[in-house]
């Protein structure tokens, strides 16, 4: 016959084994889901790593463009940048007139007008210059508005600091979307003046305000 102390005893095992069971789930859950989290941030991670890559072999290559224009005689004000995507005429300038002079054109550099769905707007300017690059003179700029999260992966793969995993702080004012002109805008007309570490830097990312902007100048003057 079975004393009280053994089913005591017997009750107690199987409790400690319950809590052992609840204990051992509830650390397979933290770990599937800390694996889960980790997958999903190395593929955020590989797919902003991707879009950046995309994004700046692009204005590398209308970079490339520009230059083998420039070679065969074009003068860098008559570079024209219209086209009917853009879906203004803010490019539209006098040189536009002739179509070698027209990066988007077959008669000039022939270079396809693409659109990136990670992209929320695109300037292309001669009212600023990157401070220690080349001169004092305006440069020929793209840059593009992108989300955080991209900026701080191509300053990454630039090389360039993201402080406490913040793109760099450097504002600029009153961007003249370029026809020709390269005239400095006033009163902030400098990328690097305030972030030291875009200083003497062609390409990069900024945080102006609450927006980012990837930059490449296309022209150095």
């Amino acid at each position: 016959m079975e004393t009280k102390s053994n089913t005591h005893d017997q009750k107690g095992n199987a409790i400690w084994f319950v809590l052992v069971a609840v204990a051992l789930l509830a650390a397979l859950t933290m770990s599937m889901t800390r694996s889960s989290d980790t997958v999903e941030q190395n593929g955020d991670i590989e797919r902003a790593r991707i879009l950046a890559s995309d994004l700046m072999r692009y204005t590398g290559g209308m970079k490339a463009a520009i230059d083998k224009m420039l070679l065969t005689g074009i003068s860098e004000s008559d570079l024209c940048f219209h086209a009917p995507e853009w879906g203004h005429s803010d490019y539209n300038g006098p040189s536009c007139a002739e179509s070698t002079n027209q990066l988007f054109n077959v008669d000039g550099a022939g270079l396809a007008w693409r659109t990136f769905d990670f992209v929320s707007g695109w300037d292309i300017f001669g009212s600023h210059k990157v401070d220690n690059l080349e001169t004092s003179a305006a440069e020929l700029i793209i840059q593009a508005k992108i989300s955080a999260s991209l900026c701080r992966e191509i300053n990454m793969l630039l090389n360039i600091p993201n402080p406490s995993n913040i793109p760099p702080t450097d504002g600029i004012q009153n961007i003249i979307r370029f026809i020709g002109s390269y005239t400095l805008a006033a009163p902030d007309n400098t990328i690097g003046d305030n972030a030291l570490s875009l200083t003497g830097k062609e390409a990069g990312c900024r945080k102006d305000g609450s927006d980012y902007f990837f930059y490449q100048v296309l022209v150095r003057r």
